[in-house]
């Protein structure tokens, strides 16, 4: 098909309506390597169209995602985009309203395949349009994920990581909605992938940054989750434990045992205790666990609750049957044998949303200095020439620590190391 015969088509298909459905084959995509197609779907039928060139992609750009007249509803978009960054080395920069469906529909906890029919499409727009949290996705859609599709996971994926064992570059592939709870995850979607989530120690020393003179900076949250515990609890202990200036495990091993916690294995027993605990951890579990007795994991309990009460009472009374809705208004079902999961999600949801609201902004804020190389949950990789380490230091604690208005109030703290591997 010829170009000037293809622009027809195009225009014939986008002329009734102002919204189209557009999906990309394959749905696992190896933007290293494989060429793509598009699926474009409108009120007049459909149409495929199969990516054999820079000519054809840009003529697709400049009909479909630079018209302001359309509404995009696209499904898992962000493969796209990487591609597209892979190959010409910038990014695929769009004009048209888009919303991608797939994000739009986890979010509300809507787990389907592409819509196959303009109708069918249609129909589950409407459904996300007169949901009950459209309102607060909207906002966290332009904030979060529309940056996270378009540009920043596209410059993560494309950077990759240089395997100086293997002599070749890695990259990660990340999907947006991968966790029912709101993290990402990764897959393995081409000979040369990297899953950052499942890193061996023997696989980090010999993962490098890409380039001469380079330096790995990597961070990652001090005790997150209980973080935004404290802050979405309002218990005002809690909250004064972790915002001081001593790490809380150390703090929680005293208030429970009365000794001093000098050791590493002290923290950790620490670390499976507090939130395992909160999370629903029953005495007996605790007890198998831990190895000590149902009396003592008892005692741990009731001491728990007498510490943080509110933290408690706010998970306890917390609205979860039928549907959950965490603080920004992501949903959850819980079948009744599982229902006791409600309280994971309160606190991983909005922790994720935290955590990508800081990717995002940190993308940003790095600019020429440097560049992600990886995200995992809430840590964060970042790769700068020698010359910058300083200067990319303080530029990543003060993206990531300072206040954002997604949640304000919440005071977070970052750890971080340098080093010329991942290791």
């Amino acid at each position: 098909m010829n170009l000037i015969t293809l622009a027809v088509k195009i225009e014939n298909i986008l002329q009734a309506g102002s919204y189209v459905f557009i999906s990309i084959e394959p749905v696992v995509l190896d933007f290293t390597r494989n060429d793509f197609q598009f699926k474009i779907i409108s009120v007049l039928g459909e149409l495929v169209i199969k990516v054999e060139s820079l000519e054809i992609l840009e003529l697709v750009k400049t009909a479909v995602f630079n018209n302001k007249e359309i509404m995009i509803i696209g499904w898992d978009l962000k493969p796209l985009f990487s591609s597209v960054f892979f190959k010409t080395g910038v990014p695929f920069e769009i004009e048209s309203n888009f919303l991608d469906l797939k994000v739009a529909e986890c979010f509300i906890g809507i787990r389907e395949k592409p819509p196959v029919s303009f109708e069918e499409m249609k129909n589950r727009v409407k459904v996300i349009f007169a949901n009950s949290s459209w309102s607060k996705f909207k906002l966290l859609y332009q904030k979060i994920y529309l940056p996270l599709i378009t540009e920043v996971l596209p410059s993560i994926e494309c950077e990759g990581v240089f395997n100086s064992q293997e002599r070749k570059i890695l990259y990660p592939h990340y999907d947006i909605s991968g966790q029912v709870n709101g993290r990402m995850s990764c897959n393995l979607a081409c000979e040369n992938s990297l899953n950052p989530h499942s890193m061996s120690e023997e696989q980090k020393a010999v993962l490098c940054p890409k380039g001469s003179n380079c330096t790995f900076l990597s961070f990652d949250f001090n005790s997150m989750e209980v973080c935004t515990l404290a802050w979405l609890s309002g218990d005002e202990h809690l909250k004064s434990l972790v915002n001081g200036n001593e790490d809380f495990y150390k703090i929680l091993f005293r208030l429970i045992s009365g000794a001093e916690c000098n050791t590493d294995e002290k923290r950790n027993f620490c670390k499976k205790i507090f939130l395992p605990v909160f999370y629903g951890e029953s005495a007996k579990e605790l007890s198998n666990n831990l190895n000590f007795s149902v009396d003592t994991a008892f005692k741990v309990i009731a001491k728990l609750k007498t510490l943080f009460p509110k933290v408690f009472s706010w998970a306890n009374e917390y609205e979860h049957e039928n549907e959950c809705v965490d603080f920004y208004g992501r949903k959850r079902r819980f079948s009744l044998e599982n229902s006791y999961k409600y309280r994971n999600f309160i606190i991983q949801s909005p922790a994720s949303i935290i955590c990508l609201d800081r990717l995002v902004r940190l993308h940003r804020n790095l600019g020429h200095y440097g560049k992600l190389a990886a995200h995992v949950h809430d840590g964060y990789i970042v790769k700068t020439s020698d010359n910058y380490i300083e200067i990319v230091k303080s530029l990543c604690i003060d993206s990531l620590q300072s206040e954002s208005k997604i949640c304000l109030g919440l005071n977070l703290k970052t750890n971080f190391k340098i080093g010329k591997t991942l290791a």
